[in-house]
């Protein structure tokens, strides 16, 4: 039975574009509530769909969606062993709820017609052009209030606030970079790909800089050669995991190294002491884990550490493990154990695969976001945080959306889908 939506009413296209603009406007402003727009766009779905008594999901769910519903299963289950079961629970219910979201969303963005895959691409690139530019401005207000109004030296911790921003900025490019160039050309594309990596660079941060870094270099080997960015990205990922055992052994001459070339090294330093406390624990326990989300409560965790000694002698030292252990890879084989490594690779296996069945330059802005995105996963944040997995989630829902960009729209006209009609 064919159902009309009413005039007033945007097709799932029409939600997708709206959420296409909004969300690195968000991340710019308000990146913690990154998952707010998603929430109401997957509400906003389901809510048409059961007015107009079609199908909640039209099609079977999308393998992305369900492995991560089965991460948080297996995060439920690990409560049974868990060294605080409440919060591997609550962990699990936070993640069970963010795949649902993620379900509704993919089930939209694989059925959107090409007009709607134009239009959201066209909708993330302008909404990207916006978050970059608010970025910038609130990157010259806090130094211009530093400065002139506090009469104070601008230093790094000044931004430390936008680097969750800097972070979303340095994954979510690459789609864009992907849609300006289809729309208005590889110039147009480069020269947003500069502004961006300017004002990733203006922020401070290192990891999203060596991230969009990195991206870079993947999207442009891809561009070149698919087969050998898929290699190396592979290879990346393997050896993300294999050296987690050998931390104990590596981090001591990391930290050396770190002592005789880089001159403010405390942060760096301490990564290295968080990641051989967390390796020696994870050989511990390394095939169910110390339950989802015990990384922030881990036995041992909150003990103080030595790091360094300052230039004045005297002797720094951080917790264990302050929260998280800043590497993805890391934290769930030391909270899931092996299982929850298994299906973190089939989520990395399913967002490479079938690269070299889509265009060259769709297949080169999956390895430059999927790059990117890999190096924040391992050097920053929890993998838990909420509006971690919301952006990782709707990351990988607008490059699903934008992969119709490749069929040409049947008119130059942008349409939301107004009186768009669905079975």
């Amino acid at each position: 039975m064919q159902v009309k939506y009413p005039s007033w009413a945007p097709s799932e296209g029409g939600v997708l574009c709206g959420l296409a603009i909004i969300t690195p406007i968000t991340a710019a402003l308000a990146p913690l509530l990154i998952g707010v727009p998603g929430i109401a766009a997957a509400t906003i779905i389901l809510l048409q769909r059961f007015l107009h008594r079609t199908r909640l999901l039209p099609t079977p769910s999308h393998p992305f969606a369900l492995t991560a519903l089965g991460l948080a299963l297996w995060g439920c289950a690990s409560a049974l062993w868990s060294v605080n079961e409440t919060q591997s629970l609550l962990a699990a219910l936070r993640i069970l709820a963010i795949s649902c979201v993620l379900i509704v969303l993919l089930s939209a963005a694989l059925n959107i017609e090409p007009e709607d895959s134009h239009n959201v691409g066209k909708f993330l690139a302008f909404g990207m052009l916006l978050g970059v530019l608010v970025t910038l401005l609130r990157t010259g207000a806090i130094t211009a209030i530093t400065i002139w109004i506090n009469q104070e030296e601008m230093a790094a911790h000044k931004l430390t606030a936008l680097n969750r921003t800097a972070s979303i900025l340095a994954i979510l490019v690459w789609p864009s970079v992907f849609c300006l160039t289809k729309s208005f050309g590889l110039l147009v594309a480069a020269a947003f790909l500069g502004i961006t990596f300017v004002a990733i660079l203006l922020l401070g941060p290192t990891a999203p800089s060596l991230a969009l870094a990195l991206g870079a270099c993947g999207f442009f080997v891809a561009w070149l050669k698919l087969r050998v960015a898929t290699t190396l990205v592979c290879a990346s990922f393997v050896a993300s995991i294999a050296v987690i055992p050998f931390f104990p052994q590596l981090s001591p001459w990391a930290t050396q190294f770190l002592i005789a070339n880089v001159t403010d090294n405390t942060a760096e330093i301490h990564r290295f002491v968080i990641w051989q406390f967390a390796a020696d624990h994870v050989l511990q326990r390394p095939f169910l884990g110390w339950g989802l989300d015990t990384a922030r409560i881990f036995p041992g965790g909150d003990t103080e550490l030595f790091v360094n000694t300052t230039t004045e002698g005297v002797a720094v030292t951080a917790p264990a493990i302050p929260l998280h252990t800043h590497n993805a890879a890391l934290q769930i084989w030391l909270e899931l154990g092996a299982v929850g490594l298994l299906l973190w690779g089939t989520l990395f296996l399913l967002t490479i695969r079938n690269l070299r069945a889509n265009t060259r330059l769709y297949a080169a802005a999956t390895i430059g976001t999927l790059s990117s995105a890999l190096v924040v996963a391992h050097l920053c944040f929890g993998i838990w945080q909420g509006w971690w997995l919301a952006t990782l989630g709707m990351t990988a829902m607008f490059m699903i959306a934008i992969r119709k960009h490749d069929i040409p729209p049947p008119s130059s006209t942008t349409n939301l889908g107004m009186n768009h009609e669905t079975a």
